[in-house]
């Protein structure tokens, strides 16, 4: 069981890590050349857009699969496991770890997601600065 939980624990850590070294990434290169940072975020946004719209197929079949997830009852369960139906608990085993992988996509999404409204924040904050440097 602790291998399952590692297995989510650590891909979840790497989403995460991926997504704040984008991030880092980006902020380094609009600190380098401020007069292409709008340039540079924008590129950013752009990729991520374009990772947003591949993923959209994926990312509705994990949802399909967390919304259409339901665990069977713990009197079945107990039942199963009474009996020693090891099939039943077998497919209720691959249907929670399905599960678990469709809650990952969905995750990953949901990061990519808020690394685009930061990028576009940026965004917005840069328009904001350039439009006082004018004034």
């Amino acid at each position: 069981m602790s291998d399952i939980i590692t297995k989510y624990s650590i891909k979840l850590r790497e989403l995460l890590k991926d997504s704040e070294a984008r991030l880092k990434s980006v902020s380094a290169r609009i600190a380098e050349s401020a007069e292409d940072a709008r340039d540079v975020a924008a590129e950013q946004l752009e990729v991520l857009e374009k990772n947003a719209e591949k993923a959209q197929a994926s990312l509705k079949t994990a949802r399909d699969d967390v919304a259409n997830w339901l665990d069977d009852p713990e009197e079945k369960v107990k039942a199963w496991m009474h009996e020693r139906d090891v099939a039943r608990l077998e497919g209720r085993a691959k249907r929670a770890e399905r599960y678990a992988e469709a809650a990952s996509e969905v995750a990953k999404a949901s990061m990519e997601s808020a690394e685009m409204a930061t990028l576009q924040a940026k965004l917005a904050r840069m328009d904001a600065e350039a439009a006082k440097g004018e004034a």
